[in-house]
């Protein structure tokens, strides 16, 4: 037999294992609610990255360079969405013929001329293509930054020209008169030139402006004409 005793605890043992049962139990449950809630928070403290943005204002501006050279502006419209401008082609060589550049000869005549700017690239291939007249006393002043032997044609351009190189000090080193339109021949400057001035053909030999003679303009650094 077993004694009553024994009986005893035997009876008692069931009751304990299911009282840590309950209690693992309801432990476990409210871990999982607190995490529940936990989670919900964190959710609501941090939305989605791909939660759909604000479209842009027409007060939205920008500005980014597409290819060589090429500027477009992207502005938004009422309605907030961008559209490409490009840059008008109504404003090359620095504003038009707003420059003023003053020709002195060996014996002290000045000659004073207003003259465009073309200075980068996209200028100066075009230069005074497709012009189909110019005033007298006007023109072009190439300018590059570096002597080099230049070399021009007359491709597209409409008008006759006089083409002056000029040295880095603003000393006229060749002049080429009266280049005819739309020649495809080369003129060459035949040594290292700093600028090109171009004017309306022949008025180099109307006004005497012969090689020697200097050309002043803030390019040469050589503002002072005295």
């Amino acid at each position: 037999m077993t004694p009553k005793k024994n009986e005893k605890n035997v009876m008692r043992k069931p009751g304990r294992l299911a009282g840590s049962y309950g209690l693992l139990a309801a432990a476990f449950v409210l871990m999982a609610g607190l995490f529940f809630v936990v989670a919900q928070f964190h959710a609501q403290a941090q939305p989605a990255e791909n939660a759909p943005q604000s479209p842009p204002t027409a007060e939205t501006s920008l500005e980014v360079t597409a290819g060589a050279g090429t500027d477009i502006t992207l502005e938004a419209e009422s309605q907030g969405a961008p559209v490409a401008k490009p840059r008008p082609d109504s404003e090359p060589f620095s504003g038009g013929f707003q420059h003023e550049l003053t020709i002195k000869t060996l014996d002290g005549r000045r000659y004073p001329f207003e003259v465009g700017l073309a200075i980068h690239p996209a200028e100066q291939e075009k230069g005074l293509m497709f012009v189909e007249e110019m005033p007298e006393m006007s023109g072009m002043l190439f300018v590059f930054g570096s002597e080099f032997v230049r070399s021009f044609w007359m491709r597209n351009t409409l008008i006759p020209l006089d083409i002056i190189f000029i040295e880095k000090d603003g000393r006229i080193q060749h002049i080429h008169h009266n280049a005819h339109p739309l020649d495809e021949t080369m003129v060459t400057s035949g040594r290292p030139s700093y600028a090109v001035l171009e004017l309306n053909g022949g008025i180099a030999d109307k006004l005497e402006i012969r090689v020697g003679d200097y050309v002043f303009h803030e390019s040469f650094r050589n503002r002072n004409l005295e």
